[in-house]
């Protein structure tokens, strides 16, 4: 995740989004799972819209 906070465009959190959900467990699946990848994936959203808004903010004016 490090790698991808740091090299992928911050245009990219839009296909992401869908990632940040909290899925539905099934039985046999590892617990907690599910909500540790929401989260994770929440985050690097996060990452790239932070990223977008310094991107702004040094733009040189128009």
């Amino acid at each position: 995740m490090g790698l991808a906070e740091r090299c992928l465009a911050p245009e990219a959190a839009r296909h992401l989004e869908p990632l940040t959900a909290r899925p539905d467990e099934a039985e046999d699946a590892v617990p907690g799972a599910g909500g540790y990848w929401s989260e994770a994936f929440r985050r690097l959203v996060a990452t790239f819209r932070l990223r977008a808004s310094i991107r702004a903010e040094l733009a040189p004016p128009a």
